[in-house]
């Protein structure tokens, strides 16, 4: 009799543990998908989180507001500005906090003075600018019609600029019909793989040590958002300290950085860094960055937006500091 009830028991449980896993396989929709890697890295840091039913939707066009949540969440972005003069945004809606944060950050823009669009699907276009303006990189003179495209004409002035930059660092492509689609919605899956390849190895856990193991290897980039160190690494593309650290310290040693060190946020210590260019800038008024270079710092040119602090202490014979 035991026996018989044991044998049952053991039917009953893997009839459930089976059920359990084909409810699991019918709600994975990104396993086997193009975009699969690109959500399996974001969501592991928190950007990018499935919906209440597990699925990423990697087909389904995202809304302005949407994008804003995932750009907010890769930077560690949290503080927040008066929304007031956008009537388009309900404080009772989800994305409220959301468009507070970004334009906190003043990476977005309303698409006049009284409108976010919060809901509004986001564009390949508005995209690519975002994500130029929070690489503070200056893309200088460029028209859409210096553009390749056939549709260059549906392109708008303000983003032909950002769309080239995109271009040359492989952060967004045409099409094979040589379209760019300027206006064509940016589906969850596209997004995922735009901010993975230009957040790059997303380094977010406070206190954290990281060395070279800890960087992705099909990635050039390099995004800190939380107070660190970082040790014996080589970024092969640029390494970006975010506006998130706030006044936070991260400390880089024995660091080289083959693109751009883009400092934002923070309070900076650079011992033994090797980089071709130091960008700084900071979107708030009052919050001082401070680097530090000591040891065998040598940084080719130094770009200030915005007050900063720069300090020399200790260098070593033959480094050139700032």
């Amino acid at each position: 009799m035991l026996k018989k009830f044991v044998r049952s028991l053991l039917c009953l449980l893997v009839a459930m543990y089976c059920i359990g896993s084909v409810t699991y396989a019918a709600s994975d929709d990104i396993t086997g998908h193009w975009s699969e890697p690109y959500f399996r890295s974001l969501s592991a840091h928190g950007v990018i989180n499935p919906n209440g039913k597990g699925q990423f939707t990697p087909t389904t066009a995202i809304s302005r507001a949407e994008f804003m949540r995932y750009i907010n969440r890769a930077f560690g972005f949290t503080e927040e500005a008066d929304i007031s003069k956008y009537k388009d945004v309900p404080k009772d809606q989800w994305y409220y906090q959301s468009v507070r944060v970004a334009v906190k950050y003043g990476y977005i823009s309303g698409i006049s003075a009284t409108q976010m669009a919060p809901e509004q699907e986001i564009t390949r276009e508005q995209a690519i600018t975002i994500l130029g303006r929070l690489c503070k990189v200056d893309v200088g003179t460029v028209k859409p019609s210096q553009l390749k495209f056939s549709d260059r004409s549906k392109i708008s002035t303000w983003s032909a600029p950002y769309i080239k930059w995109g271009l040359d660092n492989g952060y967004i492509a045409g099409y094979t019909n040589n379209t760019f689609q300027p206006t064509r919605s940016v589906t969850r899956g596209e997004a995922a793989k735009i901010l993975y390849f230009f957040t790059g190895t997303i380094l977010n856990q406070e206190g954290a040590s990281y060395n070279s193991t800890s960087l992705n290897r099909d990635t050039k980039n390099v995004t800190v958002s939380a107070p660190a160190s970082l040790t014996g690494i080589t970024v092969p593309g640029n390494l970006y300290l975010s506006e998130g650290l706030k006044q936070d310290t991260v400390t880089l040693d024995h660091v080289t950085v083959k693109g751009r060190l883009v400092v934002a946020g923070g309070n900076v210590q650079l011992n033994n860094v090797q980089a071709g260019g130091l960008y700084i800038s900071s979107p708030f008024t009052g919050r001082e960055i401070k680097v530090t270079s000591a040891g065998m710092t040598s940084i080719a040119q130094v770009t200030t937006a915005t007050t900063a602090q720069l300090v020399q202490t200790n260098l070593q014979a033959g480094a050139e500091g700032f």
